[in-house]
């Protein structure tokens, strides 16, 4: 949409994360003492942070499996440097300097950036949609999909990310540790739209890594089909999902 000079690199990121028709797109700095950010400090299975962060080149996309509402205050313990929220709020929790527990073999290299909600994983030979929070009788989280609002805060904070540390890759979370994280609206909408219109690198269709507490695996194929795509055409609103959304009790069904 515009292109970032380097000279404009300094200004505070409010000015330079873009605005997507109606969006809600804005930036949140809620970068505070260790008291309310407890996290990334230390880790108990390796200690403390040693890492150069002097050579961040990746973005590491993540999907929190729960929404906790507009509250910004709620989102301060979240382990990551960035928090995209359902509304189109962009919190920044955590100086990108910050080494945090929270990509597992990215985590030196990358920016952690966690999506708020709980986003299916899958479909059934029928169709039907899978989330995590099935297996656990009392899930944390309603079952939902991303809001216009949210993908198009994310993919203003890529581009700015992108311009700002120079990055030339973007992750999702399962490529470092075998687990659902980010999904496939995440990734075809956030990753794979970074590949494309950014000339960012996800390492390819087998890329995984590994580090002595996690393996990462494969991208599903299913994930970069066409049917994950949000439409950001429509209205933007807190409550406007990718399609129609018909409610089953608390649970969203996306479209």
């Amino acid at each position: 949409m515009f292109t970032i000079l380097p000279s404009l690199l300094s200004i505070h990121p409010a000015y330079l994360l873009p605005r997507y028709g109606n969006s809600h797109t804005r930036y949140v700095d809620r970068r505070d003492p260790v008291t309310s950010h407890p996290v990334g400090k230390k880790n108990n299975k390796s200690g403390v942070n040693n890492c150069d962060r002097s050579n961040i080149d990746a973005v590491t996309i993540h999907m929190m499996e729960i929404a906790r509402g507009s509250a910004e205050s709620l989102f301060d313990g979240v382990n990551a440097h960035f928090g995209v929220l359902r509304n189109g709020a962009v919190l920044h929790l955590h100086d990108e300097s910050e080494m945090l527990f929270a990509s597992h073999d990215f985590n030196c290299r990358s920016i952690a950036v966690e999506f708020e909600g709980n986003y299916p994983y899958d479909q059934d030979k029928d169709g039907e949609y899978r989330w995590w929070s099935d297996t656990y009788e009392k899930p944390r989280s309603k079952q939902d999909s991303p809001t216009i609002d949210q993908i198009a805060a994310g993919r203003a904070l890529v581009k700015y990310l992108r311009e700002r540390h120079r990055i030339l890759y973007i992750f999702g979370h399962r490529q470092a540790c075998a687990k659902v994280c980010p999904g496939p609206h995440l990734w075809y909408n956030i990753v794979k739209w970074g590949v494309d219109e950014l000339g960012l690198s996800d390492g390819g269709i087998s890329f995984t890594t590994s580090n002595k507490f996690c393996s990462g695996a494969v991208i599903p194929a299913d994930w970069r089909d066409a049917k994950w795509a949000v439409d950001l055409t429509g209205s933007f609103s807190a409550a406007t999902f990718s399609g129609p959304s018909p409610i089953r009790g608390n649970v969203c069904i996306p479209p």
